[in-house]
């Protein structure tokens, strides 16, 4: 069972403050101990298997098929010299942290308390760890769009398992799924007088709101009103006869309208 690199992250960070034993309650507070829960959760042993002292954990890891020599993304650091002639072994994610358990703090784990440099030998679990999500993070958001990561916890599920991040991903398809905004109405320009024609122009006591009245430019040849106040396409205008009102000046009148 491989483990992404993000739930490798969260539940080595989740094991840091506390004195773990192996699985089966032995050995609490050892750093070997702290290995063998990792193991237990990469699925990689049951935990309780022999390993002999710290100094010999890792050549037991690799003679049993559970690790490889040499560094990778996921390590597992010795030093034989370290931990009273028993030696020491730790947790080191590549270029990220390092997590022990009994060394800087005793019979509890710790995280980037012990550099990769004070290891004599390195072994690797990356055979544990999925391989990186190779699609981007909004191909995924498509992919799930369009049904073929399934739902609910299902689709959690299969999110993490091939190494992307539910929530992340979530929020790509909510976004998506969000209606676009509507384009806003040009501003209506900044002129201080306003000059309408037509046959008919209704005055508003709101933008949009209730009539007021209906003014007639026409009949006087056209009308100019000061601007007192203006709303997007809307704009107050001091009728002589009706009191103060709002016309509209959208792009559908601009015809009959004009800013001096």
């Amino acid at each position: 069972m491989a483990r992404t690199k993000q739930e490798i992250r969260q539940w080595l960070d989740s094991q840091v403050g506390k004195s773990l034993a192996k699985p089966n309650g032995e050995y609490k507070g050892e750093c070997v101990s702290f290995i063998q829960q990792l193991l237990a959760f990469l699925g990689a042993s049951s935990g309780n298997v022999a390993m002999g002292h710290a100094k010999d954990f890792g050549n037991s890891l690799v003679n049993k098929g559970i690790a490889n020599r040499g560094s990778g993304w996921l390590n597992v650091a010795v030093n034989p010299n370290m931990g009273g002639g028993y030696g020491h072994v730790w947790a080191d994610v590549q270029n990220e942290a390092n997590y022990e358990q009994n060394g800087s703090k005793a019979r509890t784990v710790t995280k980037n308390t012990r550099p990769i440099a004070h290891a004599t030998q390195i072994i690797n679990l990356d055979k544990w760890v999925a391989p990186d999500a190779s699609k981007s993070h909004d191909q995924i958001a498509i992919e799930v769009i369009a049904g073929k990561w399934g739902n609910g916890v299902d689709r959690t599920n299969k999110l993490k398992a091939a190494g992307y991040d539910p929530a992340v991903i979530q929020a790509l398809v909510n976004a998506k799924l969000r209606p676009a905004p509507l384009p806003s109405a040009p501003a209506v320009p900044a002129q201080k007088s306003v000059r309408i024609v037509g046959d008919y122009r209704t005055l508003y006591k709101t933008p949009g709101g209730a009539k007021i009245a209906t003014l007639a430019p026409n009949q006087f040849g056209g009308l100019t009103y000061k601007i007192l106040e203006r709303s997007g396409n809307w704009v107050k205008i001091p009728s002589q006869q009706f009191g103060q009102g709002w016309i509209w000046a959208g792009p559908d009148v601009a015809h009959l309208t004009k800013f001096i």
